[in-house]
Order: structure tokens, then sequence, then C-alpha cells
């Protein structure tokens, strides 16, 4: 469907719902804390690393349309944390599915891909735009965060995971108060 046909506001929510979909996963329809095995808690932390990448992509693309230190902060903020989601699947023994993915692609997730380029055209419209964008990216991230915050975890997963919380919601409230100033 053309883009001119579906709203922006629209786009995004698809992206979400795309994204959940890639991975299998239900929003807000986890097992209980107890019951979510090994293979999930992989599922999500792998999904987590995907959508950091996806934030880090689509926000250092609109950084460079924009030539905005804003976005370009924000940008470099997702990278630490792709790095530290990473880690944690290293640390597990687990494999990252994005590694080795250039800006933009994703091999093993093509609605994810497509996400990507529908972010990108809502987000080169003005910095404003972008800053929306910015904010579904960051509730994306919290979606998960707070699923694998919900289950059994290692201490050190759910220190990262904590961090993880934060950082999104710090960014989530600069966003807004992006758009709040440029309209």
């Amino acid at each position: 469907m053309s883009h001119t046909l579906i709203s922006r506001p629209h786009r995004i929510l698809a992206g979400l719902i795309a994204l959940a979909c890639a991975f299998g996963l239900m929003l807000h329809a986890s097992p209980a804390a107890d019951a979510m095995t090994t293979t999930e808690k992989k599922a999500y932390i792998q999904a987590l690393a995907a959508q950091e990448k996806l934030s880090f992509d689509v926000l250092s693309e609109l950084a460079a349309v924009h030539d905005s230190s804003f976005l370009e902060l924000m940008a470099e903020a997702e990278q630490r944390d792709l790095e530290r989601v990473r880690e944690m699947l290293r640390i597990h023994g687990w494999k990252d599915r994005t590694a080795g993915d250039q800006p933009g692609e994703f091999r093993n997730y093509p609605l994810i891909e497509q996400t990507y380029f529908d972010m990108i055209v809502d987000g080169q419209v003005s910095v404003a735009d972008s800053a929306r964008v910015g904010i579904a990216l960051q509730q994306m991230s919290l979606g998960f965060v707070y699923e694998l915050l919900s289950t059994k975890l290692t201490k050190y997963d759910r220190k990262q995971l904590t961090y993880a919380k934060s950082y999104a919601t710090n960014r989530m409230i600069a966003f807004r108060a992006q758009v709040n100033s440029l309209g």
C-alpha cells in the first residue's frame, strides 16, 4: 500500500505490530514470570537487540538528514544500549541475529527492515517528526524491557535491563520535550 494512503501514526503503529510479529511475540501477552522459558527469554533479548539496532540505525540516518546534534546524541545513546544488549547475548552464549548487518539491513527480520524504511520516511519531514519517531522507538524498547523485567533474571541481566528502562524513559522525555519545543 502506498505511503500516501496510510497516515504517519498508523504506519508507526503498523511498524510496532510488525516488530512484535517478526519475533512471534504478542504485546503484553507474555507468560507468567515463572513460566517464561530460557528459549523465550533468549527470543526477547534477541528481539531487544534488533530493536536497539533499529533505533540506532533510524536515529543515525535522521541525524544526518537533519544535521541534528540532538538526534546524533540520541543515536549514540542507542548505540550504547545496543552494545549492552549484545553483551548480554554474548554472556549467555546466544546468537545476535543482527550481527554483521549494515545500517538499515535486517537480514533475519525483513519486517523490521520495512519498519526502518517507514520510519525514515516519517522522520525526514522535520526534526519534530524525527522526535516523534524517536518516541515510538523508545516505546518499542520499553515494551521489551518491561516484559523481560517481569521474569526471573540473573542479577546481571536485571541490572542491565533496569539501566535500559531508565535510559529509554529519559530519552522519551527528551524526545517529547523536542516535539513540544518544535511544534
